[in-house]
């Protein structure tokens, strides 16, 4: 399942099969949150890009590839599940759209 948290209201898109992994866009960067099949609950299981104001998420479903959209235009993509990110912004001039995003998805 993935959901997303807009200012207007929720949109949840669901996936054919129960994922275990969350990532949530915050003010302090990408959260994985991940439930073992055998525990009690949540945890977290990696912070990255600690220092950028993740306002949005999104994956490329033919290559998995996630991409983070934060504060000031900037664009971060990550091809190993979040793992590590890579700057994808270069040429942009200007941020394409001014305001609150906020976003979060559950990957399958």
């Amino acid at each position: 399942m993935a959901i997303t948290l807009l200012h207007g209201g929720p949109t949840i898109h669901r996936s054919p099969a129960p994922s275990r992994q969350v990532l949530v866009g915050t003010i302090e960067g990408v959260v994985c949150m991940e439930h073992d099949s055998g525990g009690p609950g949540w945890h977290v299981a990696l912070r990255t890009l600690t220092d950028k104001h993740i306002r949005a998420l999104l994956i490329e479903p033919e290559s998995g590839t996630i991409f983070a959209g934060a504060s000031h235009g900037s664009i971060f993509a990550s091809s190993d599940g979040g793992h590590r990110w890579e700057r994808r912004d270069e040429g942009l001039t200007e941020p394409i759209s001014k305001g609150n995003h906020y976003a979060a998805f559950v990957a399958a």
